[in-house]
């Protein structure tokens, strides 16, 4: 027999974890992308919110009337684009160029969270509160789902 499961507390735990349905997706509609998380605004606010913190956004403002995380976010596949880009900078001054250089290249993202029935939409928009459409909002979703799940 297998003794690592004769306990049957792993035994449920294990049993439990296989059936935990996820609680967010990724969806669209049309081409704007969003998770779809089958829990409240109460509770899908408080952890969009955690899942931002994990991810490693800075959040500079948030907006709960409106359901809107104001976040600063650091595409580093796009950052390093433009660094090789330039590339004739030398190699010493892209190590040393400062963390000024990063907190300039962040963009500014908002993070909205809806009550949709019984569940919530949470949506990337630019810093003019437009849907952001891009690779980038695609990236941000994908953490976003990965962490609510």
């Amino acid at each position: 027999g297998n003794s690592a499961f004769s306990s049957n507390s792993s035994k449920a735990s294990v049993a439990q974890a296989v059936a935990q349905p996820s609680h967010a997706k990724l969806a669209k509609d049309g081409n704007v992308g969003y998770v779809a998380v089958d829990e409240g605004f109460d509770r899908s606010w408080r952890r969009v919110g955690l899942a931002l913190d994990r991810v490693g956004f800075t959040v500079e403002d948030r907006d709960r009337a409106q359901g809107i995380y104001f976040v600063r976010y650091l595409d580093l596949d796009k950052d390093a684009k433009s660094k090789s880009a330039a590339s004739d900078k030398g190699l010493f001054a892209r190590f040393f160029s400062g963390s000024d250089d990063k907190a300039k290249s962040a963009q500014r993202y908002r993070i909205a969270v809806k009550q949709v029935d019984a569940g919530s939409r949470v949506t990337v928009q630019n810093s003019d509160g437009k849907a952001e459409i891009s690779s980038t909002a695609d990236r941000i979703l994908a953490l976003l789902a990965e962490q609510l799940k």
